[in-house]
């Protein structure tokens, strides 16, 4: 569903970069960015900060004046929800559902997993402890020691 429409909105809307989560509206783990091969060569050639070449798109975020950017929102803000599958407990959380949905419909939908999670709350308890985008912080950690062992030299 989500790529799809990005990735159509990318093309309708001529952009750079398009993504789902400048702000983010869909469950973590849904981010998805789409951008043109020149942009990635712009990236990877004025790249200097660790987190820059580890993550590529901060650059595009950092010089957004200079790249076309289009955001494709959810329709109901749904960024409070973890569907990623970063720690253990994320593993949890997504094999209840899918061992839930997949039996009944192995083409199963974002619609059919928002409902599953009205009916049985519980399971989102299971990764709610987690803040979204945790491997930004490490990132921005990677960059001030870099900045630091920069400034010594």
């Amino acid at each position: 569903d989500v790529i799809d429409r990005v990735i159509l909105e990318h093309i309708k809307y001529d952009a750079d970069y398009t993504t789902n989560c400048l702000p983010p509206s869909w469950p973590d783990g849904l981010d998805v960015e789409v951008m043109k091969m020149n942009v990635l060569k712009t990236i990877w050639q004025e790249s200097k900060l660790p987190s820059e070449l580890e993550h590529v798109t901060p650059f595009i975020r950092k010089h957004s004046h200079r790249f076309k950017i289009h955001n494709v929102a959810s329709e109901v803000d749904l960024s409070m929800l973890r569907w990623t599958v970063d720690e253990k407990e994320d593993f949890e959380y997504v094999t209840n559902i899918y061992e839930n949905l997949y039996p009944k419909d192995s083409n199963f939908r974002t619609i059919d997993i928002l409902n599953y999670i009205d009916s049985n709350p519980y399971i989102s308890n299971i990764n709610s402890h987690y803040n979204r985008n945790e491997g930004s912080k490490s990132s921005a950690i990677k960059d001030e020691a870099y900045l630091s062992e920069k400034n010594k030299c």
